[in-house]
């Protein structure tokens, strides 16, 4: 036999207890750029010399957050270079 209760009855909320409404959310999220094409804005703006991730963020439109994580993990691959300050294309 099952344990399960059947035919339960709600619970009685107590008076004056208020509802909790969720919060709106945003109209839309930000949109995603298509796959690699952010990779080919850091490497196009690379291409004048060395920048650090926030120069990078600043001249691509592109997050900080994702420019740092991007360059680390190009860093690592060998697609670029660590530079004295900042990062830099390979020479």
């Amino acid at each position: 036999m099952s344990t399960r209760r059947r035919n339960r009855k709600p619970t009685a909320k107590p008076a004056g207890s208020a509802t909790r409404t969720r919060a709106a959310k945003p109209a839309s999220a930000p949109a995603r750029a298509p796959r690699g094409q952010n990779k080919v804005k850091v490497l196009d703006a690379l291409k004048d010399g060395p920048m650090t991730a926030s120069e990078i963020a600043k001249a691509t439109g592109i997050g900080a957050g994702t420019v740092s994580t991007m360059l680390t993990k190009m860093a690592k691959s060998g697609e670029l270079a660590k530079a004295e300050r900042g990062y830099q294309r390979p020479q």
